[in-house]
């Protein structure tokens, strides 16, 4: 066995022997205190890397040769290992703190990277989506969203477009709601008018398929979307702590949703190309990959700024706004938005709502524009909604808005 030359200064007398891996041990604790993990997190998830290349050396494998199925492997041996826990079985969780040294040991060129895995997609499905993506110019998340409902249909009505007919899709579709959520019957509508459109273009089905299915009635709600008052607003802002780092981003993130009313998703897909300082706007993807180019006020940009400067960790990623606690990453979802909405509004004090989340402030934005009198076209283009249909619904909040929508009564007022 080979004696260890660490100088890992987190080392413990009693640490396991990495052997001739030590230069890997060492740069993955470096990985881990470029992402801000303490000193006792650290030394917890270099144990069991040291553990494995302690196995390595001791069964002769390269760390070249080195693959995700040798973490089996390593669950499986029977520990003699010097000073190592003797356990049986491995802690799941010992385990996972090995292949994440694996993956960074991928990461970094160590070994090859393992093939991406791929979904289980017959080619017709594959086409379909690749279809959709290039012509609808749908996002990665509602392909997804897509094909997880077609897939409840599949079984009902066939993968061959030549046999369907308009009873059998009616039939399908309506036993397929009878199993499923009423919430989910829009979203299998979609999705199989969808892959009818694509086969009927394709010419293997008829094109009026897409007619045949039932229509999805969703009540339209009547009641007006909440929303804070202008001077609650900016009492929310006011609670962020712009002393912190955290406060710094808290505050430039509720900005973007405050001010220019961006959606969870914007914020948490933003990158430094999508700032133009010298211009002072943002560019923004939103809904279908629909690309807009929206203002960026003074109070935002500065705010933006100021979290770069006095807040962002030095992490070399391409996303704006990441996550304060170890390790430094980008926001793994928009949920972190409407999370940080809902503390300010707790620190704020501010009475509870039904919605606390990022909504609220895009709600507020859009009726504090139409009381101070904004025409619904600027706040529709604003929120980039597709339709003014959508923002019509903001003007129940001013019956004078309502004449800019109204419709005469046909043949005068009765």
């Amino acid at each position: 066995m080979s004696t260890s030359t660490s100088t890992d200064p987190l080392a413990r007398e009693w640490s396991i022997d990495p052997g001739p891996y030590s230069q890997y041990v060492d740069a993955y604790q470096r990985h881990l205190l470029h992402l801000n993990h303490r000193r006792w997190t650290v030394q917890g998830k270099l144990l069991p890397a040291r553990h494995f290349c302690h196995w390595l050396d001791l069964t002769g494998r390269r760390l070249s040769d080195v693959c995700e199925k040798d973490v089996d492997r390593f669950a499986d041996h029977d520990c003699r290992c010097r000073r190592a826990r003797r356990r049986r079985p491995i802690p799941a969780r010992y385990l996972s703190h090995v292949r994440k040294f694996v993956r960074f040991l991928a990461a970094t060129g160590v070994i090859e990277a393992p093939p991406a895995p791929m979904p289980e997609r017959t080619p017709e499905i594959a086409a379909w989506l690749d279809w959709l993506w290039r012509h609808k110019g749908l996002r990665v998340g509602t392909l997804e969203n897509y094909e997880r409902e077609l897939r409840k249909l599949l079984p009902l009505i066939g993968t061959d477009p030549a046999s369907y007919d308009a009873e059998k899709l009616r039939s399908a579709f309506l036993d397929a709601c009878s199993r499923q959520g009423r919430s989910s019957w829009p979203r299998m509508a979609m999705a199989l008018r969808s892959w009818l459109g694509y086969n009927g273009v394709n010419g293997r089905c008829p094109a009026a398929l897409t007619t045949v299915l039932p229509p999805i009635v969703r009540p339209r709600r009547d009641n007006v979307p909440l929303g804070l008052k202008a001077p609650d607003v900016d009492r929310l802002l006011a609670a962020c702590d712009t002393g912190t780092a955290i406060g710094r981003r808290d505050l430039a993130v509720l900005l973007l949703v405050a001010r220019l009313g961006l959606r969870p998703g914007d914020i948490r897909s933003m990158t430094f190309d999508q700032i133009d300082w010298q211009r002072g706007c943002l560019r923004v993807t939103g809904k279908a990959e629909r690309e807009a180019e929206l203002p960026l006020p003074q109070e935002v940009g500065d705010a933006i700024l100021a979290w770069l400067e006095g807040g962002r960790p030095p992490l070399d990623d391409p996303h704006v706004f990441l996550c304060m606690r170890a390790p430094w990453r980008p926001f793994a979802t928009g949920r972190v938005v409407s999370q940080t909405v809902a503390r300010a509004l707790h620190r704020a004090g501010l009475p509870e709502t039904r919605s606390r989340g990022a909504n609220l402030l895009r709600h507020s934005l859009a009726r504090n524009l139409i009381e101070d009198g904004a025409t619904l076209e600027t706040v529709a283009t604003l929120l980039r909604h597709k339709s003014i249909n959508t923002t019509s619904i903001y003007a129940k909040a001013d019956a004078g808005r309502l004449a800019e929508i109204a419709q005469p009564w046909p043949g005068g007022a009765s």
